[in-house]
């Protein structure tokens, strides 16, 4: 007990009275023993007693404290991160923290004040201890303020990672102390029924407030030249031909087809959208809204798992700030950036047992990219290993339907049947994302040697590499690393981790590419379950003091306010020096040059006709197309127009373009600075391809010619040598060898 609340006839220092019949002559003296373990304790609650009066409060008066003087001085960050504030400039902070350890101090006496009269008893440390417990939201207030720090984002990415987490843990810990009421009690079945449709209005209202912003982020980013052929081109250009009759073709790619590259039938569904506006900016709309119904699983299992409404909303919120769902937003267009919400919903059908929704998923999901089989085969490797009937069994079918499907595609409509893609010059390969791993043109088999035969090599490559730790952070920390306690459902993680961990290629371990598609939404897909299996095996958190019903609160609130924090920093919803969308920092707004250039763009491109071929620059590619013959300019393709950036125009390219201009087959119909738009004079291209065929062929004639005099004069010479060498010698000498 409590030495101030215990009685004087029980402490543990006095000794119980003995009676003087029985009292010996002499008190004996307690053993030392004894002694020691009474110092102990009392040692033990004078610290305790020292910690809650006297420690926590200071450190809560120094963090409010310092934090308000930040705040009402925000220009003075950057001098407190770097530790220069002179010491004759650190009076007004103290004085900000003797304010708020009296305000501090006038809050703890109301609370002792308001228990001594509704309970009788005066208990300053447990209501000191209780009110420290809930107080702990006011730690997080330097974590924040260091968080705001400009730029350190870019120059501390993860020392700006561990904060995200340290104050995120500071607010759950306030939040698990909190007598917080379920908004899921109802009272009534009105009131339920009045909740549900609150709870499906705010997951509408987030979702639109996420297809919004990110839709205007994104086609801002485009009008500003920011978007390339590769990829947002490609994609447009599959869009338009495979509406007009020719599925997946692409004049961009090898071979006019994108099953060169990838094999995603999902775009042929998908481009009846672009009868809507026949232009790349449809394809950026359709990505944001396309991830932003993501919410809507994500909800659903998190209220199936946690039972909780307000938990459902906290995750879903959680996964429209996440900032990996950012980058691959706002990276031009990709079919593998598709996967995310339907792997949610394949989650979402195969927890609830529901095989017609599973089927559905899984076909999207096959037709999405010619590799997400390879993913989905592990989440039938999931099936199996719960060991539960109905779940074995749909893990079985998922793999033999994964893999007839993925040989099926390799075989019939790739012109690779490598998984990857190498082989055949007709194809795009893939080995050299993981270059350090394969040797040299040994493709697949390679890639296994090595893991094989040097699996300490291929550690050191997967995690001895400081930004794939940052990349880890970046994906794990927002969700306090819980998918990795999610027991069975874990495994499905590995595809994606070994995919981004393995690689050599930068952006494959970049949250600003579309790669993280194959692991983040796993993560959110496994994380109810993680939090719910630790919160009803409440054994391990029992024995670390933790209560189990309150850890959910806890977890769930880290989550919000970790992804929160770390989107800020991030993401790509507020302006920060980190965020990209690819390769690139986006735009956020159009300045009136970016304005001015765009108009001219559009102009430009208003005067080619639509069904006219055009080769274009990398950057002016998704601004040509959507028609028929498009192409980029270092394809050599003799076309109708040519609309450059003469900024991109190098090397050979540049050598044959103005070749083309001196003939006159080009000639300039419009410019705007460095972008030109040209139209071909056929007649003059017919004259000049004329010349150019006369010159070749008097060229090759000379050049025979020459080869032909070449060749006799070689054989003149040789014949001549052997005659010179038939012919006796005209002066006999006599012979100086002895006999």
């Amino acid at each position: 007990m409590d030495p101030v609340t215990t009685p004087p006839d029980r402490r543990d220092d006095i000794p119980p009275t003995v009676s003087s019949e029985t009292q010996p002559d002499a008190i004996e003296t307690p053993p030392l023993a004894s002694r020691l373990r009474r110092f102990e304790r009392s040692l033990t609650r004078s610290l305790y007693t020292v910690k809650d009066l006297a420690v926590w409060p200071m450190i809560y008066a120094i963090a409010v404290g310092v934090s308000t003087w930040l705040a009402l001085h925000h220009g003075e960050l950057g001098r407190v991160a770097k530790g220069s504030v002179p010491l004759a400039e650190r009076t007004w902070p103290m004085i900000y923290v003797a304010i708020a350890a009296g305000a501090l101090l006038l809050i703890y006496a109301l609370a002792m004040s308001i228990q001594r009269v509704r309970r009788g008893a005066f208990d300053p440390r447990g209501v000191t201890t209780s009110l420290n417990r809930q107080l702990s939201l006011l730690a997080a207030a330097p974590f924040v303020m260091a968080i705001a720090t400009p730029k350190i984002e870019s120059t501390s990415p993860i020392w700006t990672m561990l904060l995200c987490g340290g104050a995120a843990l500071f607010v759950a810990k306030s939040a698990y102390v909190l007598p917080l009421r379920s908004v899921d009690r109802a009272p009534t079945t009105r009131a339920k029924t009045s909740l549900k449709w609150v709870t499906a209005s705010l997951l509408l209202l987030m979702a639109a407030a996420y297809s919004y912003r990110f839709s205007t982020l994104a086609i801002t980013n485009h009008e500003a030249l920011v978007t390339r052929t590769i990829d947002l081109g490609y994609y447009d250009n599959i869009f338009y031909q495979s509406l007009h009759g020719r599925p997946l073709n692409c004049t961009f790619c090898r071979g006019a087809t994108h099953a060169s590259a990838h094999f995603d039938p999902i775009l042929v569904l998908l481009s009846q959208f672009y009868r809507i506006s026949g232009r790349a900016e449809l394809l950026l709309v359709l990505q944001s809204v396309w991830l932003s119904t993501g919410v809507v699983p994500m909800y659903l299992l998190a209220h199936h798992k946690l039972g909780s409404r307000l938990a459902g909303l906290a995750l879903g919120a959680a996964y429209l700030l996440y900032p990996a769902l950012h980058g691959a937003n706002m990276y031009e267009f990709h079919s593998l950036t598709l996967i995310a919400p339907l792997m949610l919903w394949l989650l979402f059908f195969l927890e609830r047992r529901q095989w017609l929704g599973y089927g559905i998923s899984m076909t999207l999901l096959l037709l999405c990219r010619e590799d997400v089989p390879l993913l989905l085969c592990l989440v039938g490797v999931y099936g199996l290993l719960t060991r539960q009937a109905a779940l074995v069994r749909a893990g079985w079918i998922t793999i033999l339907v994964s893999l007839v499907y993925m040989v099926s595609v390799r075989l019939l409509f790739m012109p690779s049947s490598a998984i990857l893609n190498s082989g055949t010059k007709h194809a795009y390969s893939y080995e050299y994302y993981f270059r350090d791993l394969i040797p040299k043109g040994t493709g697949l088999r390679g890639l296994l040697s090595t893991f094989i035969t040097n699996p300490v090599f291929v550690m050191e490559k997967a995690f001895a590499n400081n930004k794939k730790i940052l990349y880890l952070l970046q994906l794990l920390l927002p969700l306090g690393m819980l998918p990795l306690f999610a027991a069975k459902r874990r495994v499905m993680l590995l595809y994606g981790l070994g995919i981004c961990l393995l690689a050599s290629r930068p952006p494959v371990f970049s949250t600003h590419f579309q790669y993280s598609c194959t692991i983040f939404p796993i993560a959110f897909a496994i994380l109810p379950s993680a939090i719910a299996d630790m919160r009803d095996n409440g054994r391990p958190l029992r024995a670390l003091g933790i209560d189990s019903q309150r850890f959910g609160r806890a977890a769930v609130t880290f989550i919000l306010v970790a992804t929160a924090l770390s989107s800020f920093k991030f993401g790509g919803i507020v302006h920060n020096t980190a965020f990209k969308g690819g390769f690139a920092r986006i735009t956020r707004s159009h300045s009136p040059a970016t304005k001015k250039r765009y108009q001219a763009v559009r102009r430009m491109v208003d005067k080619i006709p639509p069904g006219a071929s055009v080769a274009a620059t990398n950057r002016l590619g998704p601004h040509i197309s959507n028609r028929q013959h498009a192409y980029m300019l270092r394809q050599a393709k003799t076309t109708d127009y040519e609309f450059v950036d003469t900024r991109e125009v190098k090397g050979r390219n540049k050598k044959r373009q103005q070749g083309r201009i001196q003939s006159g087959s080009l000639r300039l119909i419009d410019s705007h600075g460095t972008f030109k738009l040209y139209q071909r004079d056929w007649v003059k291209t017919k004259i000049a391809e004329k010349k150019r065929r006369a010159a070749k062929a008097k060229a090759k004639a000379k050049a025979k010619a020459k080869a032909k005099a070449k060749a006799k004069a070689k054989a003149k010479a040789k014949s001549e040598g052997g005659v010179k060498r038939a012919q006796p010698s005209t002066s006999a000498q006599p012979s100086t060898r002895p006999r």
